[in-house]
């Protein structure tokens, strides 16, 4: 594309046209950065022996090399986030001088190199954990805990390009952190253990724990590559992290409720959730709802906010695996953060999402509605509602929302 319309190279690393040319390719966002420290320091001198023109060369090498990053959203042209990560590197230089002349050993080019690859290491970590946070890359999970030292992961070749030696931290999160407009920037983080790969599989890795307990681990609990060092890792409990969402199990979004406005009457209040990171973008397929008479047979939760309640604290209530509930939850604060965002395609792609892994979600049918309603979409609102109140006929969210813009 570049070439048909005759960008020149350095056209295309210039920030003036880095957003034109993310959009020739099809791009969602483009990364640009620059190299703000390139340093190489050296330190020491030399000990001389008593009585003679010899001694011993003693000394430092030190690489710095710092990256500001910034990630621009192509479709507003806005900076979406910014990285600084610093990399550093040390050796020390030994040798000898042997008649005012020095033998020694060292290794500038080398250094450089080092600092600059644990710089873009952390770089893409950090990038790796935003993107995870709102969707666009796929999360890790635990997938089983075997004794006090086996962990099961779903990060393998073939997915992942994961190698032995590699590390993750196990983590669970607390309250969302909130910008001064309510956007959601980001969830606090509680590493609760530290994994080092063993084994490699196609679709799966074994870990051993060389931090923290796998007392703390369960099924479904997320994972984030970390290169820093083990010493450096603060651990934490799941405790803290349900305190921290200020709760002790379920998932209501602290600081985050707001009214929702957009075409059409509606102006329901609306809850969002913590217990899953907040997504901007899911796939868009537009899938079909299901039929009432598919989940008639699924039991629901009922009374209290069961039957109440629009947030996702009524996940916790499914009796389905944990694993599956945290999918749920990332789908539906898809769903949930676009419809904020009057993003009502995105929304309902991100509720259908979360319904059809678990048949008996009415929230998410309900929420489903909601979207279609916004998008015009009645026939689509009605065969939600209808799913919804299939599976739990006393939720009366949905029997208000019927009652007020249902057939």
């Amino acid at each position: 594309i570049a070439k048909e319309q005759q960008l020149a190279a350095s056209g295309m690393v210039d920030p003036g046209t880095a957003v034109q040319v993310g959009r020739l390719a099809g791009a969602q966002w483009i990364i640009t950065g620059a190299i703000t420290e390139f340093t190489l320091t050296q330190s020491g001198g030399v000990i001389p022996v008593f009585g003679s023109m010899s001694g011993i060369a003693a000394g430092e090498s030190k690489a710095r090399v710092a990256l500001d990053a910034r990630v621009i959203d192509l479709e507003s042209s806005q900076v979406r986030w910014t990285v600084r990560e610093k990399g550093r590197a040390d050796k020390s230089l030994g040798g000898i001088m042997l008649g005012g002349a020095t033998f020694a050993q060292q290794e500038k080019g080398g250094l450089l190199s080092a600092a600059t690859y644990d710089c873009i290491k952390k770089i893409v970590v950090a990038l790796q954990s935003r993107l995870q946070a709102i969707g666009q890359v796929e999360a890790y999970h635990v997938i089983d805990v075997r004794g006090s030292k086996r962990v099961l992961i779903d990060a393998a070749a073939a997915r992942s390009n994961v190698s032995e030696g590699q590390r993750f931290v196990v983590y669970a999160e607390g309250a969302p952190i909130t910008g001064l407009n309510g956007e959601i920037l980001g969830v606090e983080k509680y590493n609760l253990a530290v994994l080092e790969v063993v084994d490699v599989q196609s679709g799966y890795s074994t870990c051993e724990v060389v931090k923290g307990s796998a007392a703390e681990i369960k099924r479904g609990d997320l994972l984030a590559p970390t290169y820093d060092k083990l010493d450096d890792i603060k651990i934490s409990s799941r405790t803290l992290a349900q305190i921290g969402a200020g709760d002790s199990g379920s998932s209501s979004l602290t600081g985050g409720t707001g009214t929702v406005s957009g075409s059409g009457t509606d102006t329901t209040t609306t809850t969002g959730s913590t217990g899953g990171a907040v997504a901007t973008q899911q796939p868009a397929v537009q899938q079909q709802p299901a039929q009432p008479q598919q989940t008639q047979t699924v039991s629901a939760p009922s009374g209290g906010i069961a039957d109440t309640s629009e947030s996702m604290e009524i996940v916790d209530l499914y009796p389905i695996d944990q694993g599956v509930k945290n999918q749920i939850r990332t789908a539906h604060k898809a769903g949930y953060y676009n419809y904020s965002k009057r993003h009502y395609a995105k929304a309902y792609n991100g509720f259908v999402t979360a319904f059809n892994l678990y048949e008996g979600n009415y929230l998410d049918a309900y929420w489903a509605a909601r979207a279609a309603y916004k998008r015009g979409y009645r026939s689509k609102m009605n065969e939600w509602l209808d799913t919804a109140l299939s599976i739990n006929p006393n939720y009366q969210p949905a029997l208000d929302f019927k009652s007020r813009h249902g057939k």
